[in-house]
């Protein structure tokens, strides 16, 4: 086709369009701006047509492969969020029904999200804690079961005792027995004391138990027990366990007594610094092993008595005051041991202490 007849194809510009054989035809025309030669593009439409069906179908793929991956990327991510919260839920369930045992709580799923993690170790630390506060509630519950028990067997018809402590406290005076009518004056106020129904009381009132009791182990022991007790006045009105004193100046009493045969002699000192009251009980007698009263305070060590222990005096403490107040034992063996109690300053007006439901008696 000669450059003459394709220029009039291509009048209107630099390309046309001509139908030739059938066959339709795009035409582009270009000159050279160097050797000033004439270049002529031919291009058949069915060629052009098929490369752009073929871009667009390629296109179509591509949009269709992108969204297809999108959408399992978006599922799995989303699944990798809902199964755990699903597990979680079901955990949830479990407690709801009282099932506490979660420990080691991971969440489902190969990749495992940070925040969904948190939430899981957050929620096993949560049950682990209640769990063990429910653990600790219900040993709780068993001593003031055991300690409610125990007052009552001792308030079994209290007053037939008194009346016959009475009756032997006039046949003493009647037959001029002085010490005779001492102790058993002194045994009748300590028994009255003892099961009144107060939880907590003064610090002069447990001072009067104790000093009860000290008057019929002198009249027992004689010479053999030196007794001192010092108590700065400010603490009189302080509230008190009742019955948190005299146990441990009776085990000082029982084991110092027991071991010697020289003076036992037994130190009680109350001193209150800011909010915090100290009392310590030290006395010269054998001693405990090393270790001994930590083994005591795990349960590890069964005592050979029956009443009311160091263990049981420092749970009372606990459970009424608080985990940071308690009993310290400092003891060396063949030196002597001295018993620290520590708790809050609290009288009448300041004590927030549910004496009813801590019925520590």
């Amino acid at each position: 086709m000669a450059w003459k007849e394709l220029s009039s194809i291509a009048k209107n510009g630099n390309f046309g369009v001509k139908t030739i054989n059938q066959e339709k035809l795009f035409i582009a025309l270009t000159q050279g701006e160097y050797l000033g030669w004439n270049y002529a593009n031919v291009l058949p439409f069915a060629q052009i047509y098929e490369n752009i069906f073929l871009l667009r179908n390629t296109m179509l793929l591509i949009f269709t492969g992108v969204f297809v991956g999108a959408l399992w990327l978006g599922m799995k991510f989303a699944g990798n969020i809902t199964r755990p919260i699903e597990s979680l839920v079901q955990k949830m369930k479990e407690v709801e029904n009282g099932d506490f045992q979660i420990k080691g709580l991971e969440p489902p799923g190969e990749y495992q999200i940070e925040e969904i993690s948190h939430l899981y170790r957050d929620f096993a630390m949560m049950m682990e804690r209640i769990d063990t506060l429910i653990k600790e509630n219900y040993q709780k519950q068993l001593l003031l079961k055991d300690t409610q028990f125990k007052t009552l067997q001792a308030q079994i018809n209290p007053h037939f005792l008194y009346n016959t402590l009475d009756s032997v406290n006039w046949m003493a005076k009647t037959n001029q027995e002085p010490r005779i009518s001492m102790m058993v004056e002194a045994l009748g106020r300590l028994l009255r004391n003892a099961v009144h129904k107060q939880d907590l009381i003064t610090i002069a009132d447990e001072v009067k138990i104790l000093e009860n009791y000290i008057t019929i182990q002198k009249i027992r022991f004689e010479e053999r027990l030196n007794f001192t007790i010092k108590v700065e006045e400010e603490l009189n009105s302080c509230l008190i366990p009742k019955l948190t004193l005299q146990p441990i100046v009776e085990n000082a009493v029982n084991y110092g007594l027991e071991s010697k045969t020289g003076v036992c002699q037994i130190e009680v000192r109350m001193i209150k610094t800011g909010d915090l009251v100290e009392i310590s009980v030290e006395d010269n007698g054998p001693g405990m092993e090393p270790g001994y009263w930590e083994r005591l305070a795990q349960g590890l060590v069964k005592t050979r008595g029956t009443g009311i222990g160091l263990k049981n005096i420092d749970d009372r403490i606990k459970m009424i005051y608080g985990d940071e107040y308690g009993i310290r034992v400092d003891s060396e063996l063949g030196v002597g041991t001295k018993v620290s109690i520590f708790f809050p300053f609290t009288t009448h007006k300041e004590v927030k202490v549910d004496v009813q439901s801590t019925d520590c008696r």
